[in-house]
């Protein structure tokens, strides 16, 4: 059985204390992707890379079906728990059982659509990812429904780790392709083994209720509605170039989008992971619940817009140094998903302000919208190359973003001054950024690439905090006096804290 509720004076400093772990978490597997990234990439031929990659979109996409929103359901639930529990793990195993089956019949079809037989193979081992998803599914929502994010981060760091050890001993061993695909059954294997004990849950399905799991599949629908929408505007773009232009080009792009992508979305899902929970509590205390979304968003654009404008501002260089000039084809795409993913770390929260105050019927509404705009345009450009596949994907989620800050001001209240001091700060701060970077980096084409990118790194810091103390000298102000008692990810835990303490 699942403990209380936690007291409302004890909320924030729950949240505080897992977001350390949280944070922990993010950096420790986006630094460890992005090693094995490069390491693939410099170990595996081109084509291999990009067929890893294919395999790892196909996992990816049926993923999305196993859990039907059961994780989100039991995190928002608020009462009778081990009937949930129990209810949700009889779907999890059926759910599993069938995606493994429909894995090992798809097989041959996906390597005969894509012309790569040996993507068949790769397809019919991920059917064990499956099965192990199907058993830690259940017991990983009920750790992050506790606030336990130290035990929920442990897990997960360390099989981010053992996943990032296999891919590349065995892409180091010749495994080629299949270094990505092992590595994730170890993964998945590892979170199977110790999701269950350290929970400390216990399921009985003989008391399975058929009521009770068509409740959580209620809630559900509406979040599995707008993973599966997501999951296939995330990956429709590689699919068309997979089909079209070859596992080459897909290598590529999957470089610049990973690196544009990533840094900003280790940054939101840190967030996500702690204030959906949070945000849950909150839904029936509007006035906290728009201080600790206000307050967790500005901390995040505060952090964002110098990632995003600066990849975006030395793409070129960046790619050079870090996978090497064969991989140059990847430095557009890298720029463009760079700027998108500072408009994600704005709406990226919205997503669970409206899954907390029960909208996730508006959730799908917008996935469902943004993956057909994302799908059209993508069909419509790929001919032109994957730079300009990356500007069809960025275009929809832009146009999706400006109604998804809508609805939250709608749901809560928030005016536009509000907008205003969350947002035009860090975004006029990292515009001139960019700017400055752009011309050095033209500048100094005569300097070694390592050399210039490392000078861009620390011009980068300067000319933004010297842009955003110009800009808004209040809010720096504020910014680093945190700073001098707090580190940088700390000062977002000081945020929550004081915007989750009672009134």
């Amino acid at each position: 059985m699942t403990s209380e509720e936690a007291p409302a004076d004890e909320l924030g400093r729950r949240v505080v204390s897992g977001a350390r772990w949280v944070l922990l978490l993010r950096l420790g597997s986006t630094g460890t992707l992005w090693v094995v990234s490069i390491s693939l990439a410099r170990l595996l031929d081109r084509s291999e890379f990009g067929i890893a990659g294919l395999a790892n979109t196909f996992l990816t996409i049926l993923l999305v079906f196993q859990e039907s929103g059961l994780g989100a359901s039991l995190i928002h639930r608020a009462g009778r728990m081990q009937e949930a529990i129990d209810s949700a793990v009889v779907y999890a195993a059926a759910a599993c059982t069938g995606l493994a089956v429909l894995c090992l019949a798809a097989a041959p079809l996906a390597g005969s659509f894509f012309h790569a037989s040996e993507l068949t193979n790769l397809v019919r081992a991920i059917a064990l990812v499956f099965v192990f998803r199907g058993i830690s599914t259940v017991p990983q929502a009920i750790l992050q429904r506790e606030l336990r994010f130290r035990a929920w981060a442990l897990i997960l760091l360390s099989g981010t780790l053992i996943q990032g050890v296999v891919a590349i001993a065995v892409a180091a061993s010749g495994g080629g392709a299949w270094s990505l695909v092992v590595g994730t059954i170890g993964l998945e294997a590892w979170c199977a083994l110790l999701a269950w004990p350290v929970a400390g849950i216990r399921a009985d399905p003989r008391r399975a209720s058929w009521h009770t799991m068509r409740e959580l599949l209620t809630y559900g629908r509406g979040v599995v509605g707008a993973n599966v929408s997501n999951t296939i505007y995330t990956y429709v773009d590689n699919i068309v170039v997979a089909r079209t232009l070859g596992p080459v080009s897909l290598g590529a792009y999957t470089i610049g989008y990973q690196m544009g992508k990533q840094p900003v979305l280790t940054l939101t899902s840190a967030s996500n992971a702690l204030v959906f929970p949070a945000y849950s509590r909150l839904r029936d205390d509007p006035d906290r619940f728009r201080r600790a979304y206000l307050r967790s968003l500005r901390f995040i654009t505060v952090v964002s817009a110098p990632i995003g404008f600066g990849l975006a501002a030395v793409s070129g260089t960046f790619v050079h140094v870090v996978y090497g000039e064969r991989w140059h084809a990847a430095a557009p795409v890298l720029a463009i998903i760079a700027l998108m993913g500072l408009v994600l770390s704005v709406t990226a929260t919205m997503g669970e302000v409206l899954k907390a105050a029960g909208r996730p019927s508006w959730l799908f509404a917008l996935a469902a919208a943004q993956t057909t705009l994302v799908t059209v345009a993508v069909i419509l450009l790929y001919p032109h190359g994957i730079a300009a596949v990356a500007a069809g994907v960025a275009g929809p989620v832009t146009v999706v973003g400006v109604v998804a800050a809508y609805l939250t001001t709608r749901l809560l209240g928030i005016d536009r001054r509000q907008w205003t001091e969350a947002l035009v700060p860090a975004g006029v701060s990292g515009g001139l950024m960019a700017a400055a970077l752009f011309g050095t980096d033209h500048a100094l084409r005569s300097v070694s690439p390592a050399a210039r990118l490392a000078l861009e790194a620390v011009e980068g810091v300067v000319v933004y905090a010297a842009a955003f103390r110009l800009v808004a000298p209040t809010r720096f102000a504020e910014f680093v006096a945190e700073l001098d008692h707090i580190s940088a990810f700390s000062a977002l835990h000081l945020r929550l804290r004081q915007a989750l303490r009672p009134t």
